[in-house]
């Protein structure tokens, strides 16, 4: 989900200011998993991204439950949010996901935490100069493939 937008969408406008029955202002998902992002021109390279430092990727997120009363069916959604690409990504693509730092862990998954004024800072991409993107074989292209060989540089 773009975080511009993430105020504006009724279906979660009410998670992110907690009312009336948000049980946690987001979720992080932390990956150290190749993360391939379709390149702008059409030669279907695919990338590994990582950051610098070596240390896992931290998405944010946000992730809500609610009753379906047609249905009479809980629901668990979630949603990792997007923002716009830093220096690096946008020589890729033009989106990225929103990539907290972990000074930003506490606030985000604050639970009394429901200022959204407070919250969209966070929204933001990535520092430029956090990520290292290098080009990975059309082999991980394949959902049958896994493996070291996934990640080799090419």
């Amino acid at each position: 989900m773009v975080a511009v937008f993430l105020t504006l969408k009724k279906s979660w406008r009410k998670t992110l200011d907690h009312i009336p029955y948000k049980v946690v202002p987001g979720i992080v998902c932390l990956t150290t998993k190749p993360h391939k992002y379709c390149p702008r021109n059409s030669s279907k390279q695919s990338f590994y991204v990582e950051r610098k430092d070596g240390q896992p990727m931290a998405f944010a997120g946000l992730w809500e439950h609610w009753e379906d009363r047609d249905h009479k069916e809980k629901i668990e959604s979630c949603t990792l949010l997007t923002t716009n690409a830093n220096e690096e990504v946008s020589l890729l693509h033009d989106r990225m996901p929103v990539i907290l730092e972990p000074e930003s862990f506490g606030l985000w998954l604050d639970p009394a935490e429901n200022r959204p004024k407070k919250l969209q800072p966070l929204l933001k991409p990535a520092a430029d100069g956090v990520l290292y993107l290098r080009p990975v074989s059309r082999y991980v292209n394949s959902p049958a493939n896994e493996g070291e060989k996934c990640v080799e540089e090419v």
